[in-house]
C-alpha cells in the first residue's frame, strides 16, 4: 500500500555480529564486553553505571544491551 518494494531484509546473525564487533573494536571510545553478567544498572542524569556480577563496573553515556529473548 505504501509503494515500498522492500519492507525488510534478512541478515545472517553471524555476519551482523562480526561486522558490529569489528566496528566497535575500531571505535576509540567504545568498549565491547561479551559474556559478562550484569548485577545492576544505575541510570543517572549524565551516565549509566553497570555493576558486573564477577566484580568491576562500567561507566558510559550510552548503554546498549543486545540480549536474546531469554535474557533478564
Amino acid at each position: 500500500d505504501i509503494g515500498e518494494p522492500d519492507l525488510g531484509h534478512i541478515v545472517e546473525d553471524t555476519l551482523l555480529r562480526t561486522v558490529l564487533a569489528d566496528v566497535l573494536t575500531a571505535a576509540p571510545q567504545a568498549q565491547l564486553v561479551s559474556g559478562a553478567e550484569i548485577a545492576s544498572v544505575d541510570t543517572r542524569d549524565d551516565e549509566v553505571v553497570v555493576a558486573l556480577r564477577g566484580g568491576g563496573s562500567l561507566r558510559a553515556s550510552v548503554l546498549l544491551a543486545a540480549d536474546g529473548s531469554d535474557s533478564a
